[in-house]
């Protein structure tokens, strides 16, 4: 468990990087906006993929594990869920693109790092205009069977809950962990195959990505 002084000093970083997109974030995106979507292209993504044709299986086992303990640890199995659900966006969604966008490693890794804590909505938006425009799928409108709510609105709210157990050790409802599992089975097992299909790639029972 982290200590009280590590949750302070993260929380001061992430308030920095806020201030530094709200200084100074709408210009550099207004400016840089157009011409990454149009430059960006479905081979960048197709090749980051194939380079990594193992990528979804942490979070195949992060899920696997928590419908193991949903009955008799619902802590664990809701954070578990969670876990998987942002592997899935992180590191299946976003990465991919934010790699193809600024062809660094390390930079790519740092980006992904920041993406859950920015709040940016230009950073946000310029991923799913990619995603949109590559693949067809709109993140902010796409929702589960019978659900009221868009995919990625039930997950931020999912998030909230999340930290009201992380740091304050409550309790995660009986429909916050129903929610979490659909949450992340959707990402998983619905939206990431999606995604490698509209990009020509094929994936076996377990997400292994084929050419």
């Amino acid at each position: 468990m982290s200590e009280p002084y590590e949750y302070e000093e993260q929380q001061a970083y992430e308030d920095f990087v806020n201030q530094i997109l709200k200084e100074h974030g709408d210009e550099l995106f207004d400016e840089h906006y157009q011409e990454a979507v149009q430059q960006f292209t479905d081979e960048r993504l197709k090749s980051y993929y194939l380079k990594n044709p193992a990528m979804a299986r942490p979070a195949i086992e992060m899920f696997d594990e928590a419908v193991a303990l949903k009955q008799g640890h619902p802590k664990a199995a809701f954070l578990f869920f969670m876990i998987a659900a942002e592997i899935t966006v992180n590191q299946l969604l976003v990465r991919p693109i934010v790699n193809g966008l600024v062809h660094n490693e390390a930079v790519a890794d740092m980006v992904v790092k920041l993406t859950p804590y920015t709040g940016s909505e230009n950073f946000k938006d310029l991923l799913f205009d990619i995603l949109s425009k590559l693949v067809g799928i709109d993140m902010t409108k796409h929702r589960r069977d019978g659900s009221k709510l868009s995919l990625w609105n039930e997950w931020r709210g999912l998030q909230k809950e999340r930290n009201f157990l992380v740091h304050g050790g409550a309790d995660p409802s009986a429909e916050g962990l129903k929610l979490a599992e659909g949450v992340a089975l959707e990402l998983l097992r619905v939206l990431y195959p999606r995604v490698l299909e509209k990009l020509g790639l094929k994936v076996n029972g377990y997400l292994l990505i084929e050419g």
